[in-house]
């Protein structure tokens, strides 16, 4: 008799324990299927603004998105920081560009929203660690 009474509470305790859980896992893959919905949609949103100077204020308020939130986003998911990101993107764009030989290091810089030639040189170099003028000449020397 004590034995069925042990059972029957072993089982309350499972099934217990089982309906519990799950009510913590949708709240989880909820916040993480919106996490992945709006990184996706900053990703896009960077994409598309590629040419423009923007600031993360600017990014936050056209993706309705706090600034601890985003840079808690693309941390997760880059290791740096959504300006970081943003850079890194530019400058991939850049070396496309310089290896596709039509533009001048200027035209490239202007090109792709920087207001100066020298900042677009360090960011370049700090994100590759070579110079436009290094890289160019490193591609050089695989295309001949």
């Amino acid at each position: 008799m004590i034995r069925i009474y042990l059972e029957e509470l072993l089982i309350h305790m499972i099934r217990g324990q089982f309906l519990s859980q799950p009510s913590s896992q949708p709240v989880k893959s909820v916040k993480q299927k919106n996490d992945n919905e709006a990184y996706q949609r900053i990703t896009t949103y960077l994409e598309e603004h590629i040419r423009e100077h923007l600031t993360i204020e600017i990014i936050c308020r056209e993706n309705m998105i706090s600034r601890s939130q985003i840079q808690k986003l693309f941390r997760e998911r880059n290791d740096c920081g959504i300006i970081d990101y943003f850079s890194r993107l530019k400058i991939e764009l850049a070396k496309q560009i310089i290896r596709q030989n039509h533009h001048n290091f200027t035209q490239i810089a202007e090109f792709l929203g920087y207001n100066s030639i020298h900042y677009f040189s360090r960011q370049f170099k700090k994100i590759t660690g070579m110079t436009p003028s290094e890289y160019s000449s490193s591609i050089k020397i695989f295309t001949d």
